[in-house]
């Protein structure tokens, strides 16, 4: 990775972790990189919640079915955008 750039990750899951998502994902945003978190279906949305970045409204998304993604992918890939513009901090 550069490290002039912005750290960006983008996950998407259609269930619920077994595993701890709250210290794994607080790792990753201290590292810098910002998280959207995309939930399909029965995706677990307290997990999402842990997982997405700040503030929520632009990070974290939930759809009904994986053909659905296409619904959202204008608005998410805006907020990427956005988000690879702003100065890495």
């Amino acid at each position: 990775m550069r490290a002039d750039s912005k750290k960006i990750a983008v996950l998407i899951t259609d269930g619920k972790s077994t595993d701890d998502v709250i210290l794994p994902s607080q790792k990753v945003k201290d590292a810098g990189i910002e998280i959207f978190a995309i939930g399909v279906k029965d995706a677990n949305k307290e997990q999402l919640s842990y997982i997405a970045s700040d503030p929520e409204e632009i990070h974290m998304y939930s759809v009904s079915d994986f053909s659905s993604l296409l619904d959202i992918a204008d608005f998410l890939t805006i907020n990427i955008c956005k988000s690879s513009n702003s100065l890495a901090l």
